[in-house]
């Protein structure tokens, strides 16, 4: 079994997944599932500053669960068509402008 017990069944980003694996590694050795999702998450992690702003950012706009935005965060769309696939959860039409507004939060 890879985890001993499930303390909360929501979404996670990929800062919150190193910090949770690093706090693991400290006390206990590694399983390779999680040595390999720790590297990841080391590797395309954001900077805590970064997040909290881009976070901000998209709970403004108002039209996206949360699930939502955190994916968005973790994959950093830098065109529309990527945006598009990640948006297709919500089951909503977004307009280009709206597409462009979401686009924009991520090139700044």
């Amino acid at each position: 079994m890879i985890g001993k017990e499930i303390k909360n069944n929501g979404n996670v980003s990929l800062s919150d997944v190193w910090e949770i694996l690093e706090d693991r590694r400290k006390k206990d050795s590694l399983i390779y599932e999680q040595q390999i999702a720790l590297e990841h998450a080391k590797k395309f992690k954001l900077p805590e500053q970064d997040y909290t702003r881009l976070m901000k950012k998209l709970e403004e706009s108002g039209t996206l669960k949360s699930e939502t935005i955190i994916k968005l965060i973790d994959i950093k769309p830098q065109n529309i068509m990527i945006l598009k696939q990640v948006l297709m959860s919500e089951k909503k039409e977004f307009s280009e402008s709206e597409l462009k507004t979401l686009l924009d939060i991520f090139k700044e």
